[in-house]
């Protein structure tokens, strides 16, 4: 029989409540903070670079970014005391190894000795790895280093280079690190579990979060359906 295809509408509906004390509904052009859904934005980066050819998979980082060089790995942590003995990396840290979380750095809330010897919101990139990079998966601060990876080799800034490259070719107009003014009353509200329970934070009036690779950015859920088909479509 013949072929027959039918065009499928794209349907959207928007639940619940984008401010709960404001008794805001949610909309579909609600703006959330997107935090690690920047990771697969600053991926993609990378890999224009890689098909661009300015850069390989195989790379040491370090030929990029000095600042990782001589890599150590934690040999042994004493938690009592927080101190520590290392020893050098067995591999180089490549942008593979960034790319695939296996470069052996961590975050706080998944490393218990990162959680004793860093300050809240600071970098793990200043300590030892938690092991060999290649040796293992490891969820963790790898495609910040990607961003700063960007930001050297294209001799743009982050969310400079993400805007021209990736938002305005697809018309991901509602994506951003800094919310422009006239968009704040967009903005979902962040909760938190405390011991109270369930708390909601009012949002600031100027919504911002600190240009990285690895979270930051402020996006709709219609924005990130755009970037999604971007794989979908080949």
């Amino acid at each position: 029989g013949r072929e027959r295809r039918q065009a499928q509408g794209v349907r959207s509906r928007a639940v619940g409540r984008q401010n709960v004390a404001g008794d805001v509904p949610m909309a579909a052009d609600t703006i959330f903070r997107i935090a690690s859904m920047t990771k697969p934005i600053t991926s993609v980066a990378v890999m224009m670079l890689v098909q661009e050819g300015d850069i390989g998979l195989d790379d040491p980082i370090s030929d990029y970014l000095p600042a990782f060089e001589d890599l150590q790995v934690f040999e042994t942590f004493n938690p009592a005391d927080k101190t520590y003995t290392t020893r050098p990396a067995a591999t180089p840290m490549t942008i593979r190894h960034l790319l695939t979380h296996t470069s052996g750095l961590g975050y706080s809330f998944d490393s218990p000795i990162l959680a004793a010897l860093l300050e809240p919101g600071a970098s793990a990139t200043r300590l030892p790895l938690l092991h060999d990079p290649g040796a293992k998966f490891t969820y963790g601060e790898s495609t910040r280093v990607l961003g700063t990876l960007v930001e050297e080799v294209s001799g743009q800034p982050l969310d400079e280079f993400l805007r021209e490259r990736i938002f305005v070719p697809l018309d991901m107009s509602d994506t951003f690190y800094a919310v422009p003014a006239s968009r704040a009353h967009r903005v979902a509200t962040i909760h938190q579990r405390t011991a109270q329970g369930i708390v909601e934070a009012p949002n600031p009036d100027a919504i911002s979060a600190p240009v990285y690779g690895d979270g930051g950015l402020h996006s709709t859920a219609g924005d990130y359906v755009k970037f999604i088909q971007l794989f979908l479509n080949g």
